[in-house]
Order: C-alpha cells, then sequence, then structure tokens
C-alpha cells in the first residue's frame, strides 16, 4: 500500500515536469486505434513506443507505464488497471486479476466479455513526459435477447399492423421474418409492416436475427386479425346516451314550460271567476232591507235597478227606522245597471207610503228579491 502511494506521487510529479520530446509512439501502436475482437476469446494491448538511445538509458534508471479504462464507454471518465514500474515491477490495479493482467507492456484481456467494449488507454513516463495512447477494444458478438412485439393486439382489418424485432448484436443485425414457417420478408431494421392488415394476414410470425457471428435467438409472435367494424359499438352506446339526455332535458323543459303556462291560465280563469263571481252576487242581491227586509243589509252591488232609487230616496230612508242602513251607496250607484222595465217600479212615494204602512209592510208585502220585483214589471206601485 505504502510504495502504491508512493508510486502515484512520482507519477504526478512527472506530470508536472517535461524534459525530452524524443519519444515516440511506434507506427504499429499509432495503427491500432480499434481493436476488433469475439466475445469469449482473448486479446492482448499493445504499448509500443520507439525511444532514443539517451532516453534507453533514462528508462532503465526509472519508467512508469499505466494501463487505463474508460468507464462507462466515451464518458472521458478512466478508472486504473495495471502498473509496470522500475520501483514496483507490474502490479495489476483491476479487481480480477485473471481477467485482466500486464505483461511487460501488454495489456492481456483474457476471455472477452461484452462490458470489455470500451476504450483503453497506455501511458509511458520516465524522465521526459509523453501523451498517452487510446486503443478502442471492439467486441462483437452474434445476436442475443431477440424481442418480437406489436403495438396492437389484436389486429383490426384494415388497420395499419406493425410487428417490431429487436435483438443486441455486433455488429448490427439483419432480421428474417417467417409467418407459419414461411419467410416473408428481411429486414436491416427488424420492422414488418402491414399498411391494410387482411385476415389471410393472421397466424404465427417468427424473427431470426443474425449477423456474421451467426443467428441469434429467434422469438414468435401469434397475430389475430378481427373482422371490420364499421362503426363501434361503444359509439352506438354513447350516441343513444347522448340522445336520451337530450331527450330528458327538452322533455323537462317542455313540462316546465306547460305548468307555467297552466299557472298563468289558472289564476287567470280565478280571476276572471272572482269577477264574475261579484257580478253574479251583485246581479244577485237583493234591494236589501230596502223595501223587504234585511237580505242584503249594504252588502253587495246591485246590477238591475237602472235608476230605481235615487240619492233622494236614501235620504228619505232616514225617515223609516226599519230601512236605516238598509240600502248602501253601493246599491244606488249600480241601481243604474236596473233594466228598463225596474224603471219608476220603486218611486220616492213608495217610500213614502212605507211610513204609514210600517206596521203591515211586512204582512202585506213579503221580503222580495230584485228578480221578483223585475217579474213585476212596474206593478209595484199599485200593488202598495
Amino acid at each position: 500500500m505504502e510504495g502504491s502511494n508512493t508510486t502515484w506521487v512520482l507519477l504526478f510529479f512527472l506530470n508536472c515536469v517535461i524534459l525530452l520530446e524524443g519519444f515516440q509512439w511506434s507506427y504499429q501502436q499509432q495503427a491500432n486505434h480499434v481493436i476488433n475482437v469475439v466475445a469469449g476469446s482473448n486479446v492482448s494491448l499493445p504499448c509500443d513506443y520507439v525511444l532514443t538511445p539517451q532516453e534507453e538509458q533514462q528508462a532503465d534508471i526509472f519508467h512508469l507505464l499505466t494501463w487505463s479504462r474508460e468507464q462507462p464507454y466515451n464518458s472521458d471518465e478512466w478508472a486504473g488497471l495495471a502498473i509496470n514500474s522500475t520501483l514496483i515491477g507490474s502490479k495489476v490495479i483491476y479487481d480480477h486479476p485473471q481477467h485482466i493482467f500486464i505483461s511487460d507492456r501488454t495489456l492481456n484481456v483474457m476471455n472477452v466479455a461484452e462490458e470489455d467494449h470500451t476504450r483503453y488507454q497506455c501511458s509511458f513516463r520516465s524522465s521526459f513526459f509523453t501523451s498517452p495512447s487510446i486503443i478502442e477494444l471492439n467486441v462483437q458478438y452474434k445476436p442475443t435477447d431477440t424481442l418480437l412485439s406489436s403495438l396492437v393486439e389484436p389486429a383490426q382489418e384494415g388497420k395499419l399492423l406493425v410487428l417490431t424485432c429487436t435483438a443486441r448484436a455486433n455488429p448490427s443485425a439483419e432480421y428474417k421474418f417467417y409467418r407459419n414457417n414461411n419467410l416473408i420478408s428481411s429486414s436491416s431494421t427488424g420492422v414488418l409492416t402491414f399498411v391494410s392488415v387482411k385476415k389471410e394476414d393472421q397466424g404465427t410470425y417468427r424473427c431470426v436475427p443474425s449477423n456474421k457471428l451467426g443467428d441469434g435467438p429467434e422469438a414468435t409472435l401469434t397475430v389475430t386479425v378481427e373482422d371490420k367494424e364499421e362503426f363501434p359499438v361503444w359509439a352506438y352506446a354513447a350516441i343513444g346516451g347522448s340522445v336520451l339526455f337530450v331527450l330528458l332535458i327538452a322533455s323537462s323543459i317542455i313540462v316546465f314550460c306547460r305548468s307555467k303556462k297552466q299557472n298563468k291560465k289558472d289564476k287567470r280563469e280565478m280571476g276572471s271567476q272572482n269577477n264574475i263571481s261579484r257580478q253574479g252576487t251583485k246581479r244577485g242581491s237583493h234591494i236589501g232591507s230596502t223595501l223587504y227586509g234585511d237580505q242584503t243589509n249594504g252588502g253587495m252591488e246591485i246590477g238591475y235597478p237602472n235608476g230605481a232609487l235615487s240619492l233622494n230616496d236614501v235620504r228619505m230612508s232616514r225617515e223609516f227606522g226599519y230601512m236605516n242602513g238598509a240600502i248602501s251607496l253601493t246599491d244606488v250607484r249600480m241601481s243604474r245597471e236596473m233594466p228598463d222595465v225596474m224603471k219608476g217600479a220603486m218611486s220616492a212615494n213608495d217610500i213614502r207610503l212605507a211610513e204609514d204602512q210600517r206596521s203591515t209592510v211586512g204582512v202585506a208585502y213579503p221580503t222580495r228579491s230584485v228578480i221578483q220585483l223585475i217579474a213585476a214589471e212596474g206593478e209595484v206601485d199599485s200593488r202598495i
């Protein structure tokens, strides 16, 4: 642990000091920017450089060679893997020395896996400064994790249907589509499109991805095509519900308007009946105790005795004890409406005569209504 700390301190010091510029990477090192390797195999990454005689002498005294790896890929973040130094010899920093180790200047990666696909950096330092050399390790593998899917299931006849096949592969995979074990299409994108799917397009589809390293695992999908539906059932239900709702609202409005109109009509009829009732009461009223008792003691307006009783008659009625209050001013007003047949039927003389016959008028002439007076047709005077 103490030696490792000393190495990193020395490395920091060397990074800050630039002495000579004679160092250069070998032609092979400069050409190996990318190394292709198949997953599962072994690979060696070189760290090759050319030194001048003076640099070789200095390197024999002291040098530090380091390997680091970019994690994750294209992040520009580097993690140390291995060190070769005149002070501590070769040492692996990586946690799995059986998988990655350093031999002289070379970094060895055993049983390469997909996660080893990234960039590796070699740097060499002595009494002079050098720029690192970067190599990309391109790990190739045949397709894996195949998946065949559709966004629509079941498919609708006449509608768009898209089948998508995906797989991880390096290099990229080609996709072959089979229906009922018959090859129907090959695609580099992994997409099979039916612009207007038909009933005969249904069946079991199979996708097989492949690249130069071989075929990947296949994936299957059963496609069902339903009959074309002119109008969906839910739409009928929605329309029917909307129409019923509108009808209910319209019916409620109609009932409300009719009820309101009927109430107004009933109020008008009640007012008219009240007027008729009042008029009928007036017409059917007696001339009260005017002459024959107290049936209409100033109670109602009379609709018949037109001119039969005058205001003088009312004044004169005060002379008769039994007539006091018998005829009201209303009776006098309404007397103008009495038919002509009653005109003159009762005069002031009738009332005066009644004074002398106060004791007998009730016997000789029983209480009569206006109708009876009308029927008398002007014979009241002669009877009195």
